[in-house]
C-alpha cells in the first residue's frame, strides 16, 4: 500500500506515534519522520521532501494543528486526521476533506482511512466504484 512512500507523523503521545509507525511498517513506507509538535511538523517539510502521507493529530487547544492540515491539503498530500476530541472531528470534516479518526480507533481503521486518503490523492476517478 506505501510501497516506500515517506510518511510524516505528528502526534503528541510519543507511544501513539510508535504504535501508528509499527501499524505503517506492515505495509513497507519509505522514511518515516515522527513529530510532536505542528511546529516541528512544518520545519520537517521545509526541509525534506513533500511526503506522500501525512497522519496529523489534531487539537482543539492547538490551532497550529488545524492549519498544518490546510497546509498539507495545499500541497495536494494525503493526510488522515485523529483526534480525541470529537467537536475537532467536526470542526475538520466541516473545513477539509480528509479521513478523521477518534482516538482510540483499531489498526484496520488506521489502515482504511489511510487507502481512503490515498485514493483521493490520485483522483476521483480512481475513486469511484468500478463498473
Amino acid at each position: 500500500m506505501l510501497s516506500g512512500k515517506p510518511t510524516l507523523i505528528l502526534e503528541a503521545e510519543y507511544l501513539i506515534a510508535l504504535d501508528i509507525q509499527r501499524i505503517l511498517d506492515a505495509h513497507n513506507p519509505g522514511e518515516v519522520v515522527i513529530t510532536h509538535t505542528a511546529e516541528a511538523a512544518q520545519i520537517s517539510l521545509s526541509r525534506s521532501a513533500t511526503p506522500a502521507l501525512a497522519i496529523v493529530e489534531v487539537r482543539a487547544k492547538a490551532p497550529q494543528t488545524f492549519t498544518l492540515v490546510k497546509m498539507l491539503e495545499e500541497a495536494a498530500v494525503p493526510t488522515v486526521v485523529t483526534t480525541s476530541e470529537g467537536r475537532v472531528r467536526q470542526a475538520v470534516h466541516a473545513e477539509h476533506d480528509v479521513p478523521v479518526l477518534v482516538k482510540p480507533f483499531s489498526d484496520a481503521a488506521l489502515l482504511d482511512a489511510i487507502k481512503i486518503a490515498l485514493a483521493r490523492s490520485e483522483g476521483p476517478e480512481l475513486c469511484a466504484p468500478q463498473a
